[in-house]
């Protein structure tokens, strides 16, 4: 019986380990969009106003 005790707790270790993973994936993703949506709506901002001053 300690046997599977053993191994369901190695496998709950891990699987600890892998959500953990996952969730910091998924926080840097998220951040990466948001400075990634940023720039791109900084990039139009600059260009809408050059482009009002060109006229």
């Amino acid at each position: 019986m300690k046997e599977i005790e053993k191994k369901t707790d190695l496998f709950d270790k891990i699987s600890h380990l892998i959500e953990q993973a996952r969730r910091k994936v998924a926080a840097t993703i998220n951040r990466e969009m948001v400075v990634l949506y940023w720039n791109i709506g900084k990039t139009i901002k600059k260009e809408i106003i050059k482009s009002d001053r060109a006229d």
